[in-house]
């Protein structure tokens, strides 16, 4: 089993919204992740063992007006206990505690989620919304930086499903 990335209790919803499940399209690009919704300033935890890969920007308003500046934190995991392959982990929307070259361990704290949507933009629509969310993605191990996956392109060949990782863990 894999440790989750959030602690239970810090989550405001089980539910993914449409728009937050991964490969939802959003106007002209898909979701590459799946949006996990918090209360303020949850801690990140590394899932597994592994080493920070990346660390970059994230969001801002320059990709979105209603979006914040946040982070992502890339940790390359080996996975070698469990039936899956050698994977980078984006743990997005964050406030990194790491730096890349980074050993990380298993439950380990290595960011905070940040607010990535400006106030006033809750979405009362949807149960357990919140404006602080992690926004959680898996890509083939030779990854290195997050990019769109914009609707007029094929899928990225590296990306992969997170809810395989979800699904490993208690959340």
């Amino acid at each position: 089993m894999l440790e989750p990335p959030i602690p239970l209790e810090y989550r405001t919803s089980q539910q993914v919204s449409s728009q937050g499940h991964f490969k939802a399209r959003r106007g002209r690009y898909y979701h590459t992740g799946v949006d996990l919704y918090t209360s303020p300033d949850a801690p990140v935890h590394a899932m597994a063992d592994g080493v920070v890969v990346g660390v970059e920007k994230f969001t801002g308003p320059d990709q979105h007006p209603g979006w914040r500046e946040t982070m992502a934190v890339l940790v390359l995991h080996p996975f070698s206990w469990v039936d899956l392959a050698p994977g980078v982990v984006v743990y997005g929307e964050v406030d990194p505690m790491v730096v890349v070259g980074d050993p990380v361990t298993a439950g380990q704290q290595i960011a905070t989620v940040t607010p990535v949507l400006a106030s006033g933009q809750e979405r009362p629509d949807i149960e357990g919304h919140s404006r602080w969310m992690l926004h959680l993605e898996f890509h083939a191990e030779d990854v290195r930086h997050t990019y769109d996956w914009l609707v007029a392109e094929p899928e990225p060949s590296t990306l992969r499903d997170p809810y395989q990782l979800l699904a490993l863990t208690q959340l």
